[in-house]
Formats: structure tokens, C-alpha cells, sequence
């Protein structure tokens, strides 16, 4: 068996990118697969690089679209060996990154099984008519299955989000900010603890770090000289030293709620359910408290489903506040929650166990630096529970 990766990282720079060119980057570590990346035409960057208004761009890419193309094509034959089985693996936000499967000419007939992961899956409108053409279709949310299996008439799986606990997860104890603040956080919360904690005369250190625009078509590949490669590492950085995170989920953050005065447009709104996103995972992993809006799902308390895995705070801004000023005085509980937090999510939430149900789903073979992690990150956690006791 040969695994190959179709990545969208030479053509869109962007923070939310990150948790699937992470999956990428572990699904190359630990099968051996090659990673494909293909590049957008001079004509595509040009048009949507113009000043031109919008529905011109729109006109002058449907008509490169059903031309040329909007990618550079491909040429893969050197990269298949006639002797294995050819798996090719996409992972993308949205469905729309589908797309990208154009610009290996005769995609369907290189390879002998090809899948995608698709983060926003609820986004049904932006699966592209190529999608029926898949072996298998993995999807974060149990919820959207059977109705994208009716869609399409593929099979689709559940795959929930993870993260790279072996290479990035850390229990430290020793951690320099005391709440970080990152994506969508109600206003009055972030205001009421800028103001309580960054006066000069406070001995406490609250950041918000907001994340930067995206870009069509980067000049610099995804090495650490480019803003959102640069973005990841900072993100990893700050969670791992912060010692509690916020986060909220959608439905509370959404329109009309009365824990958010500047609501913007976001396709995840759209979906109006609990989701859990890998911000969640991403904060969990680093052994950080997560402290906000739980997702109200059953699928929330099946996967996070020790004790304070998250901790629930009041609606009303002052009185959480408070409850995060209380939980940063009690020094023993956030210490067990550090080191609980980094063992639960390496045991459980890895993103390798992931790519194993995915190839077990497949009946594919556990490529042997896989299954050689895993034995890494069953002895681990098995060692950090004794330390623990």
C-alpha cells in the first residue's frame, strides 16, 4: 500500500487551515505517504488577485474553470507503483476543497481508493458533483451521515477531530499566562477581563490573540516563514503556557444571543447545533483548563468525558469572572487538571488513533511507523497514570 496526500497548503494560507495540515503532516510522518500539492494557474491567481469587482471575478473563474482549470495539472505517474495499492487521502475544511482533486488529470482512474475528511461538513451546497465519485467520506459530526450518504450515495463515517498529543501535548505545570482568549469569545467577557486584569497594578496576564486574514494563493510555502505557518506554532506555544483557555461554542456565540454585540457572518453558524471544533482538542492537548460554553451534546460528553474537561461558566460576564478568578487562586485543582487534560486527550484523542480507525474502516494495513507510535503512546500513558498516582 502507498498513501498519498492531496494538500491545499500552496494554495490557501490560512490559521483555520491548521488542524488539517496537522493531520496531513502526522498521516505523512507516520505512513510514508507522499504529499501532493498542487498550485493554482497563473490566470486563476491573477483574476482573483485583480481589482476587478467581485461578480467579474466570479464570471472570469467559471469560465477558467470549465477551461482550463483552475490548477496546475499534475503529473503522478512516477509517484504510483504499479505493484501496491494507491490510496489517495484529501482533508479539507469544507467540501469545496474537492476541487482540488482537478488538477491530477484522471484522478479517478490513478488511484485504486480515494477518501476525504471534511471538517464543515453541514455545508452541503459547497460538496462540488465530484464527491459521488469517492470510495469513502469521513465527516466529524454523527449527526450529518446518513443525510450525506443520501447526497451522494457514498459511504461516510465518523472521524472526530483530534490532535498531535505525542508531538505537541504538554502536562507543564509551569505556565506564565493566566487565561488565554482566542476565536470567538462574547464581548463582555473579553472586555471585563482586560479590564480586571491588565491594569498595571495587576499581577495577572490575560491575552487575546486574534487570528490574522487569510491568503489566496501564498508566495511562500508552508515552512515557518509564512504568517500561518508562523500562527500555528504561536497558537501551540501560548496554550501550552497558559494555564486557562476560553472557549465557547457556536450556539452561544451565534446571532441574537446576548453574549455577543458584534455577530459577523460565519459559515459555522449556519449549522445552529453544538459543535465541537479542534480548538477544543487543540486547548485540551496542551493540558491547559478550558473554561466557557461546553457544546450541550451527547457526542461533547462521549468524548470529553472526564472530570473537568471543561468547566461551565455563568452567563452573566462579572459572575464568571469571578469563578475564573477563583479557579486560578485554587493552584491544586488547575494542576490536576493540567496533567489530566494532556493524559485523557493522549490516550484517547491522538490524532493517529484517527488515521487508524480511518484505515481499519477501509480494511487497509496499519503502516508499521503507525502502529510503532502507538505502542509509544499506549506506554506513555500508561507511565503518566502511575506518575499520577
Amino acid at each position: 500500500m502507498k498513501i498519498h496526500v492531496l494538500s491545499m497548503r500552496d494554495i490557501h494560507a490560512a490559521p483555520h487551515n491548521a488542524p488539517a495540515f496537522n493531520i496531513e503532516d502526522v498521516i505523512v510522518d507516520t505512513c510514508d505517504a507522499n504529499l501532493i500539492r498542487p498550485k493554482a494557474r497563473k490566470i486563476t491567481k491573477s483574476i482573483d488577485k485583480s481589482a476587478w469587482p467581485q461578480p467579474i471575478k466570479n464570471m472570469a473563474n467559471k469560465f477558467v474553470r470549465k477551461g482550463l482549470g483552475y490548477y496546475e495539472p499534475i503529473d503522478i505517474s512516477k509517484m504510483l507503483p504499479s505493484d501496491e495499492t494507491n490510496v489517495l487521502i484529501l482533508i479539507g475544511v469544507h467540501g469545496a476543497f474537492l476541487e482540488i482533486l482537478k488538477s491530477i488529470p484522471e484522478w479517478r482512474e490513478k488511484f485504486d481508493v480515494v477518501v476525504a475528511y471534511i471538517f464543515d461538513a453541514w455545508l452541503v451546497d459547497a460538496f462540488p458533483s465530484l464527491t459521488q465519485q469517492l470510495d469513502h467520506l469521513f465527516v466529524p459530526l454523527n449527526g450529518l451521515i446518513e443525510p450525506l450518504q443520501k447526497e451522494f450515495s457514498i459511504p461516510v463515517s465518523y472521524w472526530p477531530h483530534s490532535a498531535n498529543v505525542l508531538d505537541h501535548g504538554s502536562a507543564n505545570i509551569a505556565r506564565c499566562i493566566d487565561i488565554a482568549s482566542y476565536g470567538r469569545v462574547p464581548t463582555q467577557y473579553h472586555a471585563q477581563l482586560f479590564e480586571r486584569c491588565n491594569q498595571s497594578s495587576q499581577d495577572l496576564f490575560y491575552y487575546r490573540q486574534v487570528p490574522e486574514e487569510a491568503d489566496l494563493y501564498p508566495d511562500e510555502p508552508y515552512t515557518p516563514q509564512r504568517f500561518d505557518y508562523q500562527h500555528k506554532v504561536l497558537l501551540k506555544k501560548i496554550l501550552s503556557r497558559s494555564k486557562i483557555s476560553l472557549a465557547f461554542d457556536f450556539t452561544y456565540t451565534s446571532k441574537g444571543s446576548v453574549a455577543l454585540s458584534n455577530y459577523q457572518e460565519h459559515p459555522s453558524y449556519f449549522y445552529r447545533k453544538p459543535t465541537l471544533t479542534p480548538r477544543w482538542f487543540e486547548g485540551l492537548a496542551s493540558g491547559t483548563a478550558i473554561v466557557g460554553k461546553r457544546p450541550p451534546s451527547k457526542e461533547a460528553d462521549r468524548l470529553l468525558d472526564w472530570k473537568d474537561a471543561t468547566i461551565e461558566l455563568p452567563d452573566r460576564p462579572e459572575e464568571g469572572v469571578e469563578a475564573i478568578m477563583n479557579l486560578l487562586a485554587d493552584k491544586e485543582r488547575l494542576t490536576a487538571i493540567h496533567r489530566r487534560n494532556y493524559w485523557q486527550m493522549l490516550k484517547k484523542h491522538d490524532t493517529r488513533w484517527r488515521v487508524k480507525a480511518c484505515l481499519d474502516q477501509l480494511r487497509l494495513p496499519i503502516p508499521s511507523k503507525l502502529q510503532s507510535d502507538l505502542e509509544k503512546i499506549d506506554y506513555q500513558s500508561r507511565n503518566f497514570l502511575a506518575e499520577m498516582r
